[in-house]
This record gives structure tokens, C-alpha cells and sequence, in this order.
């Protein structure tokens, strides 16, 4: 695979995962009990819809192309993480939502885009350096958020241990994904 098409599969499977996250978080903002896990899924939920405009932006633009094609390409670990999450919704399970992403989803994100990021020469590709810097930045503010959030609910009285479980289940579906698919391993694929 080429260096262009790594990091178009790159982008098109990130715009895919912002895109996935922006529908959870929205309908968890609208479903979850807590009103402290709302406010900021519903907050998150715009964020993570900029970031996958942002990403979709990057994604070449010529005949024969077709942009949404590759943004439906599947991508197994994170597709199966974001289903078992979405799952946690249907719950109105705030407190599960809310810790799997501050304590796996964003900082395996975030380790993916820095990743992508330190490949990119600003020099030669100034617009993704730019949007990545962006992603970047957001993702650090989402989990600081997130970080807050639980401090709140742990303040509360709220009970962690079957979303720490859901933790060591989203986890272990990101793990079991082929090696390069998403965010297999910690690691996304490409760059």
C-alpha cells in the first residue's frame, strides 16, 4: 500500500469513528440519567462531528472517488467497540459511556491522530497538519471533560464497577481486531 493510500484509509476509518461517536454521544446526551454525563455528551457529540468534517475534508477529491464509499469501509475493532458503546445508550447507561470513552476510546484516539500527526510533514501537507493539530487539540479538551465528569460522579456515590467492566470489554473487541484495522492494538492503522 502506498503512502497516499495509507493515510487515505487512515482518514476515511477516523472520519468513520468521529462520525459513529458523534451519533452516540447525541442520543446518550438525550437518554442518560446523569444530567453532568449529558451536558458534556451532548457537547462531545458536536466536537466529534467537527473533527469528521475535519477528516473528511482531507479525503482526495477527484473523479473516480467516491468519499462516502470510503467512509463506509468497515472497520472491525473500532466498528464492534462503538456498537457494544452504543449498546450501553440503549441502557441509559451515562456513567458506562461516559468512563469507556474518557478511559479507552479518546486515548486511543488520541494516540492515533499525535501518530498521524508527528508522520505529517507540515511543510508538504499543511491542511492536514492543520486539521490533525485541531483533532488533536480537541480530543485533549474532550478528555479533560470526561476526566471532570467522572470525578463528579465519583463524587455522587456512583458505582464503577460494571463500567470499569465495560472498559475491559471495549478493550478487548479494540485488541481482538486485525492487526492495522482501526484502533487495533492502541494503534490505528496507517498514518
Amino acid at each position: 500500500m502506498s503512502m497516499d493510500e495509507t493515510r487515505v484509509t487512515w482518514t476515511s476509518a477516523h472520519c468513520r469513528i468521529f462520525r459513529r461517536l458523534f451519533g452516540i454521544c447525541g442520543a446518550a446526551g438525550s437518554v442518560v440519567a446523569e444530567p453532568a454525563c449529558a451536558v458534556v455528551l451532548v457537547g462531545l457529540a458536536g466536537e466529534f462531528a467537527w473533527h469528521a468534517e475535519l477528516l473528511y475534508e482531507l479525503l482526495p477529491v477527484r473523479q473516480g472517488v467516491d468519499r462516502e464509499a470510503l467512509v463506509r469501509v468497515e472497520v472491525h475493532g473500532a466498528d464492534a467497540a462503538l456498537a457494544w458503546l452504543d449498546g450501553s445508550v440503549g441502557r441509559g447507561d451515562g456513567v458506562q459511556v461516559c468512563l469507556v470513552l474518557g478511559r479507552v476510546l479518546l486515548p486511543r484516539l488520541d494516540r492515533s491522530v499525535a501518530a498521524a500527526l508527528a508522520a505529517t510533514d507540515r511543510r508538504l501537507d499543511g491542511p492536514r497538519a492543520r486539521a490533525l493539530t485541531l483533532v488533536g487539540r480537541g480530543l485533549a479538551d474532550a478528555g479533560g471533560s470526561l476526566e471532570a465528569v467522572e470525578l463528579r460522579l465519583a463524587a455522587s456515590g456512583a458505582d464503577f464497577a460494571v463500567a470499569s467492566g465495560g472498559c475491559e470489554e471495549v478493550e478487548r473487541l479494540l485488541d481482538a481486531a486485525p492487526a492495522g484495522d482501526g484502533l487495533a492494538g492502541g494503534v490505528a492503522r496507517g498514518g
